[in-house]
């Protein structure tokens, strides 16, 4: 029975370290897109814009699973409505 564990264990490591490798591949990409579309914002003095986006781009800094990546946009869009319903 030990001989079997230990293949299974050995393959569930691999696999949770190479899904960790690209959920920070997916975070370094978003991190990046979030600075350039913050620049943007700023180069047109869209001051709420830049808030609403470095909000969320601080949420996806501190993110540490793909759900709390997930939350962070779900909130950007509610706080995108919010501005857009006054």
């Amino acid at each position: 029975m030990k001989s079997k564990l230990i293949p299974f264990f050995i393959i569930f490591e691999l696999c949770a370290k190479e899904n960790i490798v690209e959920l920070e591949k997916e975070k370094e990409n978003l991190i990046f897109k979030y600075i350039e579309r913050i620049e943007s914002a700023k180069n047109e003095n869209l001051e709420d814009r830049v808030i609403l986006l470095d909000k969320t781009l601080t949420c996806i800094i501190n993110s540490k699973t793909k759900k709390d990546i997930t939350n962070c946009k779900i909130d950007e869009r509610k706080r995108v409505m919010s501005l857009i319903n006054g």
